[in-house]
């Protein structure tokens, strides 16, 4: 056997170098924390990790899309609690007027003052009751819920009728307000599914990618 032979065995360089290479491995999987940090570490395994990465974005749009409508309706069912609230007072002043003969006329005008605030009231909440630049109670103004026209006039008017529209007007607000419960309960149910989901999925791609420690 020759001398450089035996000063270099054969195969010497190749253990040495997978052996630098599994420690350079070893190394990276360290830094990154992931098993995973190219393809030739396990093609099928990144192939399986990319799908699931991508399963993984569009949970998080989903559940970010209904973070943001359940803002939305929660907004707008503060501010339909707010208009509720506004035609509860009505409502009281408006069955008040219907006492015309206790009523001196000076009270009376005094319940009309109240029926024309509250009325002014309910245009400004709809006006400003803004959500991200959207209207939240386009349509909830006091034309749009049949108060306007002049069937508030409690001195001359059709107190029966005016009764009858405010009457309405609350049916329809807590009417929407029940549909937008619903919806909210709906999407709370479909929210902790989709978390659910994404647990899931965030732990098979750990599975997959992540370094195991131990």
């Amino acid at each position: 056997m020759r001398i450089s032979q035996l000063l270099n065995p054969p195969g010497l360089y190749r253990s040495l170098r997978v052996a630098q290479e599994r420690e350079a491995v070893a190394l990276e999987r360290l830094a990154t924390g992931k098993r995973i940090n190219r393809g030739k570490d396990d093609p099928s395994g990144m192939v399986a990790a990319e799908y699931l990465k991508v399963d993984l974005a569009t949970l998080t749009s989903k559940l970010k899309g209904m973070e943001r409508t359940s803002a939305f309706l929660g907004s707008k069912d503060g501010a339909l609690s707010a208009v509720g609230d506004l035609l509860l007072e009505l409502k009281g002043i408006v069955v008040s007027a219907g006492n015309a003969d206790v009523l001196s006329d000076a009270e009376r005008e005094g319940l009309q003052v109240e029926a024309e605030s509250i009325l002014a009231g309910l245009d400004h909440v709809s006006r400003t009751a803004i959500f991200n630049d959207q209207n939240l109670l386009r349509g909830y103004d006091s034309a749009g819920l049949g108060l306007g026209g002049g069937v508030l006039d409690l001195f001359s008017g059709d107190l029966e009728s005016a009764e009858d529209a405010v009457e309405a007007a609350l049916e329809r607000v807590n009417g929407e307000r029940g549909r937008i419960g619903g919806r909210l309960k709906g999407l709370d149910a479909e929210r902790n599914a989709m978390a659910v989901a994404y647990e899931n999925v965030a732990g098979a791609l750990s599975l997959i990618e992540d370094t195991d420690i131990a």
